[in-house]
């Protein structure tokens, strides 16, 4: 009994010190975050050094996570930026943005002197509000410690600025108005914006539709007219050429509605030419008739004159 005693102790107080380490990671990795919040005055072009990663020399493993969020001092940038950062076989830098709009700063990159990466945080307008997380791992030992930064003052020392040729990959983007962006930041006027192919199991589009094609009222026009206009334009009426196309691309519900419309068109075209078909072989047939009267009555005509000699 004694024994068994003991071990529930040595259980529980194993519990517990499990449960109080990762209190304490948790808190510490909450304590990692630090805010930037600056006045007017000598804050354009201040630099702060917000992360790093060592030189590629093909045996290193290191990871960096860098978060920001907010921009101004009012609430209007609600935008949290993370980028994902890695030096293994060159600099790669993804990007994700949430939750709305971003101000106030650009994000640059340098090839320090020992030739690592520094990460940092450029200031561009006044009244900065940001808060910064940003944490790096070295995924080739086990139980490591994360490394936290905690911005600091920039200084180059040497270090070369390669911003411009660090285009970062767009993950995710999201607008202040719920817009998304997958792999495109160009999310302007849509609710979600695709930088690349779809697929999907099933689309429906809500749009209208062109049943006033069969109204009394609608003006078909005549074929002569369509010939017309294709052979000065290339293309159907009331369809964009392929150089509009090209340049704006399509609305698939408009679209799908143009081409029904020229469907029922075409339908009228064919009802239209069914019945012209009709008559004209009403006409034939009534003329077969006649030729054949016209036979009979040669026939007894012939006879006649026979009968008559």
């Amino acid at each position: 009994m004694k024994r068994k005693f003991k071990q529930a102790t040595k259980y529980v107080l194993s519990i517990s010190l499990i449960l109080f380490i990762s209190l304490c990671i948790s808190l510490k990795s909450y304590a990692q975050e630090y805010q930037i919040v600056l006045g007017s005055v000598n804050v354009v072009g201040s630099e702060y050094l917000v992360g790093y990663v060592p030189k590629n020399d093909g045996n290193n493993f290191h990871k960096l996570r860098l978060e920001i969020f907010g921009g101004n001092w009012h609430a209007s940038n609600l935008g949290l930026t993370t980028y994902y950062i890695s030096s293994r076989d060159g600099l790669k830098v993804n990007l994700e943005r949430r939750g709305g709009s971003h101000s106030k700063y650009q994000v640059k990159f340098y090839q320090s002197a020992d030739g690592g990466y520094d990460i940092v945080l450029r200031i561009t307008d006044i009244y900065p509000s940001l808060s910064i997380k940003s944490s790096m791992i070295n995924s080739k030992t086990l139980f490591q410690e994360v490394k936290y930064f905690k911005p600091e003052v920039y200084s180059l020392e040497g270090a070369e600025d390669i911003t411009s040729t660090i285009v970062p990959k767009i993950i995710t983007y999201t607008g202040t108005h719920g817009e998304i962006g997958l792999n495109t930041s160009n999310i302007s006027g849509y609710q979600l914006s695709v930088g690349g192919k779809v697929r999907a199991e099933e689309v429906k589009v809500y749009t209208g539709w062109a049943d006033y094609v069969f109204e009394e009222d609608y003006h078909l026009k005549s074929l002569s007219e369509v010939e017309a206009h294709i052979k000065e334009y290339k293309h159907l009426p009331d369809v964009p050429s392929a150089k509009e196309v090209e340049e704006n691309g399509v609305n698939v519900g408009e679209t799908e509605a143009m081409l029904l419309r020229k469907i029922e068109e075409l339908t009228l075209y064919t009802i239209e030419q069914e019945k012209e078909i009709k008559s004209l072989k009403e006409s034939l047939d009534k003329v077969d008739n006649q030729d054949k009267i016209i036979y009979q009555l040669l026939e007894r005509i012939s006879k006649l004159e026979k009968n008559q000699e």
